[in-house]
Parts: structure tokens; C-alpha cells; sequence
């Protein structure tokens, strides 16, 4: 099973069971970005596969997943660091925080 559709597997039964507004498709988009991201902040050289690359994201899993539902939770709140809606405030943390785990490949 590839990455991105394990991910969704995963993150989507979660949140079919916890958010009644659920979009399966909002969710498979914010997967496919959190790949690219962290395939940005790796920095892969040039020399690697894409073989090679899948399966050095594989290691990224949690990292992937977590930045996915971030950036589904934040839909309609892009950059905001906080907000208040029905009574309930929310501070959001930054996202470069969900990258810290995750080191650009050494160059020798």
C-alpha cells in the first residue's frame, strides 16, 4: 500500500468516527501536500530514486500523518494563530513546530 493511501486509511477511519463534516477528499489533498513538504524539507539529493525516497518517507509516517491533520483542521483558518468561534477559543501552534523531527539529508 503506498504512503499516501495508508495515511489516509488510517487518519480517514479516525476522523469518520470523530468529525461529522469529514471530507475524504479535503483529507487526500492535505496528505499529498504533507508529502511534499516533507519531501521538501529532506532536500533529497539528486542522486536518490524515487525508491529510495518512498522508502526513507515511509520512516516519516507520524510526521506525515500529523502534518496532514493539521493542515485539514486548519481549512478555513490558513495562518491564523488563533480564533474564537461559539464561546471556545483555539490557539494554533505554528506549523514549522510539526518539522522538527524531520533532519535534511547530509551532503558530503
Amino acid at each position: 500500500m503506498a504512503l499516501a493511501d495508508e495515511i489516509l486509511a488510517d487518519l480517514g477511519s479516525e476522523l469518520e468516527a470523530t468529525d461529522p463534516d469529514y471530507n475524504s477528499a479535503i483529507l487526500s489533498t492535505k496528505i499529498n501536500i504533507a508529502i511534499k513538504k516533507v519531501t521538501n524539507a529532506r532536500n533529497y539529493p539528486e542522486y536518490y530514486t524515487q525508491e529510495r525516497i518512498n522508502a526513507d518517507l515511509e520512516k516519516y509516517y507520524t510526521q506525515i500523518r500529523d502534518i496532514a491533520l493539521y493542515m485539514y483542521n486548519n481549512v478555513g483558518v490558513d495562518f491564523d494563530e488563533s480564533y474564537t468561534s461559539n464561546k471556545m477559543s483555539r490557539t494554533v501552534i505554528s506549523e514549522s513546530e510539526l518539522y522538527r523531527g524531520i533532519p535534511k539529508i547530509a551532503r558530503v
